[in-house]
């Protein structure tokens, strides 16, 4: 769709790509407006809050984007059997790194490489698979694979890797370009792993917050209705 010399797509995105400007203009408001100006406060609030929404807006984008890459993942990957994954798109869920690892056994030798398979990483999960093709990926798993633990295992004589586990998984990985590379992936499985375990803790305590909010509104509605009897 074409308006004048813009499409549609372009005129949309206008407002949006003003926000920077907005943001400047008023800086520079603020930079030359003394502080005994009746809108020097004023000015100071619409800057705040024009970097809150600026930020709100970017945040949004960024959400988008990673889903937008999980549904594209999602038509590349297949699961056991030729069926697609279950539970593979999630609005929370975020594209991290993917590239192959090799999976050593627990009494593996470095002189000797495992398995090399196709790792996925996302914030709150790990998938693997075989490399079909450049667009092909067959999972070992019906689903995303869960963190448990991620354990650095470098300073083992046997492997120079880590250790990753998950859902009834067990597997110490290296990276197949060597020492870098395999510091990068573990360093990137902890910091989903860590992630992950504060949400964790994170909506376990609101859990007991809100279960004891509501043991505290019974016993209040409980306490009402017994005074209430006996005053009557």
């Amino acid at each position: 769709v074409r308006v004048s010399s813009h499409t549609l797509e372009s005129l949309l995105i206008q407002p949006i790509q003003r926000l920077p400007r907005y943001i400047l203009l008023l800086q520079e408001l603020c930079k030359h407006t003394w502080k005994q100006h009746p809108d020097w406060e004023t000015l100071f609030q619409a800057l705040d809050k024009m970097k809150d929404v600026t930020q709100h807006l970017n945040t949004g984008q960024e959400k988008i984007e990673h889903l937008h890459a999980i549904m594209e993942l999602s038509k590349k990957v297949i699961g056991p059997n030729k069926q697609p994954l279950t539970g593979f798109i999630e609005p929370s869920r975020t594209f991290v790194k993917s590239g192959p690892l090799y999976e050593h056994p627990g009494n593996g030798s470095p002189l000797k490489k495992g398995r090399k398979m196709w790792y996925f990483l996302f914030n709150d999960s790990f998938l693997r698979t075989v490399k079909k093709d450049e667009n092909r990926f067959k999972a070992t798993t019906t689903s995303v694979i869960p963190f448990t633990s991620i354990s650095d295992i470098r300073t083992d004589r046997q492997i120079n890797g880590f250790q990753v586990v998950g859902k009834n998984l067990f597997v110490r990985l290296s990276a197949e370009s060597g020492d870098r590379e395999t510091a990068a992936w573990f360093d990137a499985f902890q910091q989903c792993n860590d992630t992950t375990d504060q949400n964790s803790q994170f909506f376990a305590a609101a859990r007991r917050k809100s279960r004891q909010l509501r043991a505290n509104n019974a016993k209040e509605i409980i306490h009402t209705r017994f005074e209430s009897t006996t005053s009557s």
